[in-house]
């Protein structure tokens, strides 16, 4: 293990590694990995297989994490989708995937960043590789570099069709099949650029704190999340669920102002409550009895374009609780579904006009038989051949409003229009569904 000083953001090392074509770049608060050459592969596809996707994975992780390998990690993601394949689920009508469900790739070397402390280990047995990554972090990445290419435009849905779909879901709240639902939106575009650029300008942009890279063949995943999903580690589990949003503008007054705004509100503060019982729930099936508790309640974390309350549910694992049933308690996620969950899922697959893929899954990392640490795939780009998709959703409930919903999906587009564009984008309306540099996300009724 060879250390070096390192003084620099997430975004800093990502732009310095890229010449070395990461095939996982994975950012926790304040530790970073970037693996490069996998040892082995775990990859489910429905369409080639009809086994238990979770148990397939609990079988090849207790095939990978022995004590004799020595030190490692598997980086990866798990699509939303997967949810068409656990048992609790009903399948989405017509579903196909584009991709596997889930991914994962196994690393016994890498480099790991503690950006706290301020130190880079690379662990490599080839000293030319060694040596390449010394000089690359030493080098500075010219403007030119760095500047992701932009497409002509971004399709964003128009407003009266997705005011049609809040007036659906109220009338299955007043019929009482649930309580609150994620309703998402996507983004399409081509993308002409190289994505590591623009991956890069994400992280730069949004400073999220579960941020994540992944090539695989053609599939690319850059996600730039705000939500931490699920950590279990020495026994102990907790899920951080975001919900309730406001804009951030980079004005102190305006943005305190947001802050109190959404701290007091009640309606953004009943939303959050429903979820987090939600995650208390689905941790009580894993949990011991008695320990489920919350944490820091609807406390508010800014970021550069958006404000959120954030709640904190911690547990203790039962001692016989592996991965596979970690999974099978939890995913899919609490915040990106609704209240009851199952329910829920059903509807958006009635609602939505496209399966979210990768949107909504989880990334992150598998660190032991019973250790995992993943982050909400909100946020998240995925580039297929060229074509890009980027979901945006939030909370509805039977107080929502129509246009301040789909006002607040366009909130959570700003950093990747920052990042494509160069900066946010203005609110003069225009007609269509077309967004481009200085033109509004918010297209006109």
């Amino acid at each position: 293990m060879h250390s070096i000083p390192w003084r620099g953001s997430a975004a800093d090392l990502f732009e310095r590694l890229a010449p070395l074509n990461p095939a996982v770049f994975v950012r926790r608060p304040e530790l970073v990995f970037a693996g490069f050459h996998a040892t082995d592969v775990f990859r489910f596809d429905s369409r080639l297989s009809d086994e238990n996707p979770l148990k397939a994975l609990q079988e090849w992780v207790d095939r990978r994490f022995t004590d004799e390998l020595g030190p490692h990690l598997a980086a990866g993601y798990i699509s939303y989708d997967l949810k068409n394949l656990l048992g609790d689920f009903r399948r989405r009508p017509g579903y196909t995937p584009l991709y596997p469900e889930m991914t994962f790739l196994h690393f016994e070397e890498g480099l790991y960043a503690d950006l706290h402390k301020g130190e880079i280990l690379i662990r490599t047995s080839s000293p030319a590789e060694r040596n390449r990554l010394r000089d690359l972090l030493s080098a500075t990445p010219s403007a030119s570099e760095m500047v992701p290419a932009a497409p002509s435009s971004v399709e964003f849905p128009p407003f009266p069709v997705y005011a049609k779909k809040i007036a659906r879901l109220k009338e299955y709240f007043r019929a009482g099949d649930l309580y609150q639902a994620n309703l998402t939106e996507r983004l399409r575009f081509r993308y002409p650029g190289q994505p590591a650029r623009l991956f890069a300008r994400l992280l730069e942009c949004s400073d999220a704190p579960w941020a994540c890279w992944m090539q695989d063949g053609p599939l690319c995943i850059l996600s730039a999340s705000p939500e931490h999903f699920v950590m279990a580690r020495d026994g102990v589990i907790r899920s951080r669920p975001v919900k309730g949003t406001r804009p951030a503008t980079g004005e102190a007054e305006e943005d305190e102002r947001a802050r109190r705004e959404l701290a007091s509100s009640e309606k953004d503060r009943a939303e959050h409550v429903m979820i987090v019982d939600v995650v208390r729930h689905d941790l009580g099936r894993i949990c011991r009895a008695g320990t489920v508790s919350v944490e820091e309640p609807m406390r508010i974390d800014s970021f550069p374009t958006v404000h959120h309350m954030v709640s904190t549910v911690r547990g203790a694992l039962r001692s016989e609780v592996t991965i596979s049933e970690i999974l099978g308690a939890v995913f899919p996620g609490a915040s990106i579904t609704g209240a009851p969950k199952i329910r829920a899922t059903e509807i958006i697959d009635e609602m939505e006009d496209s399966p979210r893929g990768i949107y909504t899954g989880a990334l992150g990392i598998i660190g032991s038989r019973r250790d995992l640490d993943l982050g909400m795939a909100i946020r998240t780009l995925t580039l297929l051949n060229g074509d890009a998709v980027y979901g945006t959703g939030g909370g509805i409930t039977i107080d929502s409003d129509a246009r301040s919903e789909y006002e607040e999906c366009s909130s959570k587009t700003q950093v990747l229009i920052q990042a494509l564009f160069g900066k946010a984008v203005s609110d003069d309306r225009e007609e269509g569904s077309r967004l481009l540099p200085q033109r509004s996300v918010r297209p006109s009724v």
